[in-house]
């Protein structure tokens, strides 16, 4: 199937940053029908006019292929996509399957690298859970360290999005934005539970009674304010040998994350580096 213009008709699931990189990629040798996003809170918003759908609409949309734009749990959507019908020829996954194995990849070196130089104290911890598709990878990297996971499990907060707003980081208010999450669907994809320590609510105060260092953190957060939150709280607390990832640094969609880095960073002398899965940056203590 094809319109009259020769171009494939085609989906991206995943109203991300990721989606939208992929959208600027294919957009001229193809003809976007929509996006589609589980978060209710994007349903009906527009990306560049085109509509953003439930999974539950796709059986109902003609196209030709649908291209996976999410990060991390990638599988789930493709399993989600064939539970639907949806024939594998029909599903396009190369601008998502580098990129998440080479974030999984670098956990996996990370915690070698930390074994190797005998770093033994610490627990982990990640900033930003959402669905917990990187906690879990986490979780089962450090099956031997007290895991905290900080979110709000309620979405992006009023307070942060207003300091966004002011900021020029947002073009609109997204207050609620992946709150398609709670703490049990986190907990349910935990291969070790029991190290894990649910912290909900606004961070930092989430962390108020945590006195534990981390050899671990990684810095899921999106947005400004809980970036810098999180680089002020974990990384006077990080080992000596301790690593900090912060995802988003290169992200066209979030902003406010690199000028965190850039600000603490800068101001203490801190380096990072890129990792290769197009987003994330990693300092060492």
């Amino acid at each position: 199937m094809e319109t009259r213009s020769g171009k494939n008709i085609v989906m991206i699931f995943g109203a991300t940053d990721t989606g939208k990189r992929i959208y600027e990629e294919i957009k001229d040798e193809n003809r976007v029908a929509a996006f589609v996003d589980e978060d209710s809170s994007k349903w009906g918003a527009k990306i560049d006019d085109i509509e953003v759908k439930a999974p539950a609409e796709i059986p109902d949309m003609q196209f030709d292929y649908l291209y996976i734009g999410v990060l991390t749990y990638y599988r789930q959507v493709r399993a989600l996509l064939k539970s639907m019908g949806i024939p594998d020829e029909k599903i396009i996954g190369r601008y998502v399957e580098v990129p998440t194995y080479a974030r999984i990849e670098c956990l996996k070196s990370i915690r070698t690298l930390l074994d190797e130089d005998g770093v033994e104290e610490g627990a982990v911890a990640e900033l930003g859970v959402y669905r917990g598709d990187f906690a879990k990878e986490i979780n089962k990297v450090f099956p031997d360290r007290a895991f905290y996971l900080f979110d709000t499990f309620e979405g992006f907060t009023a307070e942060d999005c207003d300091m966004e707003m002011e900021k020029g980081y947002m073009d609109k208010n997204r207050t609620g934005y992946f709150s398609n999450t709670t703490e049990q669907v986190v907990m349910d994809k935990m291969k070790y539970p029991s190290m894990c320590r649910i912290c909900k609510g606004m961070f930092p105060d989430s962390a108020l009674q945590i006195d534990d260092v981390f050899c671990f953190v990684n810095l899921d957060a999106d947005l400004y304010a809980p970036t810098l939150a999180g680089l002020e709280f974990f990384y006077p607390r990080l080992v000596k040998g301790g690593i900090l990832l912060i995802h988003d640094y290169f992200s066209k969609a979030f902003h406010g994350v690199k000028d965190a880095v850039k600000e603490y960073c800068d101001k203490n002398e801190i380096k990072y580096l890129p990792i290769g899965d197009t987003l994330s940056v990693a300092i060492r203590k």
